[in-house]
């Protein structure tokens, strides 16, 4: 881009940003690789904390704040910061790093989302862009490199919101990895993505132990009610829009055949387009609830997570990103694109604070995330290449925000009219992640008829 470019500035950022990632390749894949190959679950990742840490440890120009923000009451000890600033202030730039795993039953611990490669794109991104500014003599600078745990499981980000981690910031970016589309292998990403408002919704029903063969109108069958509700919820499947998803599990529905179950419990992760379509769609789940508990004499109780946030990207930054990596960094990336994500993101919340991206990167798979795989695929030597070729433009990206009043205002001026003032900056706590759950701080509901 011409204003990266030598010819507008005096400096070719471009050019540095590629030096500096050509110089640091190998040790940006080795770091990758270690990461997907010692997976480790939400608010346990130890290994990547201290792998992505120790990455900066001998250059004096980096501050590297180890188990950062952790408090008695957040438990939090995987989170870290790297800083690099010139100058006595200026416009402040985060780089978000994943690097959470999952768990399977047949196969362990996997880094099945790809987050190894979102900590290699966070990390190549963060150096490029310190590096090229120290570079150029740029002053009033500021960027962070900011560990965030528990995307999955766990709203590492909501906590660190709740921190003051992303007070004062001017930019937030990120990218995420996902699969090809059959048709699109062409394309290699998209910058405008949008994941939905999700939450997780547990209930208890309580009714009355009797023998239940011997006095069994003297019992009220808590499985009842709760079989009732989820015939009630998987009817209500019908009735929502496309965007929407509820998807639900018993949990526990009695002891022994001969005793009326006295409680029984179920939870449910929901999923919607924003919000306020997410609390409208609790709603009318807890309506079926009511029902189900009122046709079978129970009373019940509804224990709600915290949610994760419809993600906001920020237009002008998108923008900017999908020029960079087509005319500095040679990659076919769009604007905006039929992106069908049905998936949610802690990233969300963070959107509602500051300004926020997470473009998507393909990489050489159909299978999806959170798939053996696709877990595979996040170790090739072209997802890594990949990832930090998204790096590159994240790091140009960090670059205009910090050197460039009007682009930065401009930037600001599309958060303000996104997220409104009357919504919610944040809303703390944990739920999903792309598609887990979380245990998490409950807001609970009394017990009703």
């Amino acid at each position: 881009m011409q204003f990266l470019s030598k010819e507008s500035s005096q400096f070719d950022y471009v050019e540095a940003i590629n030096d500096c990632v050509v110089e640091n390749k190998a040790d940006l894949v080795a770091l990758g690789r270690k990461i997907h190959s010692h997976p480790q679950l939400a608010f346990q990742e130890t290994f990547a904390h201290d792998a992505i840490t120790e990455f900066f440890d001998n250059d004096d120009f980096f501050k590297v704040t180890r188990n950062a923000y952790q408090t008695l009451a957040n438990g939090m000890s995987t989170a870290f910061l790297v800083e690099a600033s010139a100058g006595t202030g200026g416009r402040l730039v985060v780089f978000n790093a994943e690097y959470d795993a999952l768990s399977f039953p047949d196969d362990g611990l996997l880094h099945a989302c790809g987050h190894n490669l979102i900590a290699t794109a966070s990390v190549t991104g963060f150096l490029a862009a310190a590096t090229a500014l120290k570079a150029s003599g740029a002053t009033d600078w500021r960027l962070r490199l900011l560990g965030t745990p528990a995307e999955e499981n766990g709203g590492g980000k909501i906590i660190l919101i709740e921190e003051g981690a992303y007070n004062g910031v001017d930019a937030c970016l990120m990218v995420h990895p996902v699969p090809q589309v059959s048709g699109q292998e062409s394309i290699d990403g998209v910058a405008v993505t949008e994941f939905l408002a999700s939450q997780r919704v547990g209930v208890s029903f309580v009714g009355t132990p009797s023998h239940a063969a011997l006095a069994p109108w003297m019992g009220r069958n808590a499985l009842d009610a709760c079989v009732n509700a989820y015939v009630s919820i998987s009817t209500l499947r019908g009735q929502i829009m496309p965007n929407q998803r509820i998807c639900g599990i018993i949990t526990e529905g009695g002891q022994a055949t001969n005793v009326i179950p006295s409680k029984a419990e179920a939870w449910y992760g929901i999923r919607s387009k924003d919000k306020s379509e997410l609390d409208a769609l609790r709603g009318r789940i807890e309506t079926c609830i009511g029902a189900g508990a009122e046709a079978a004499g129970c009373k019940w109780e509804t224990t709600n997570s915290r949610p994760y946030l419809d993600l906001r990207s920020n237009g002008p930054m998108c923008k900017f990103f999908t020029d960079c990596m087509n005319q500095d960094f040679h990659r076919n990336f769009k604007e905006t694109l039929e992106f069908d994500s049905s998936g949610s993101t802690d990233q969300g919340n963070v959107s509602y604070v500051c300004p926020s991206i997470q473009p998507a990167f393909a990489i050489e798979t159909k299978e999806s995330n959170h798939t053996a795989p696709f877990t595979a695929a996040a170790d090739l030597e072209d997802s890594y290449e990949r990832a930090m070729s998204c790096g590159k433009g994240l790091a140009a990206v960090a670059i205009r925000v910090v050197t460039d009043e009007n682009f930065a205002k401009e930037v600001w001026k599309a958060f303000e009219d996104t997220v409104p003032k009357s919504e919610p900056p944040s809303v703390p706590g944990s739920d999903m992640g792309f598609g887990g759950f979380a245990d998490c701080v409950m807001h609970t509901r009394p017990i009703g008829k």
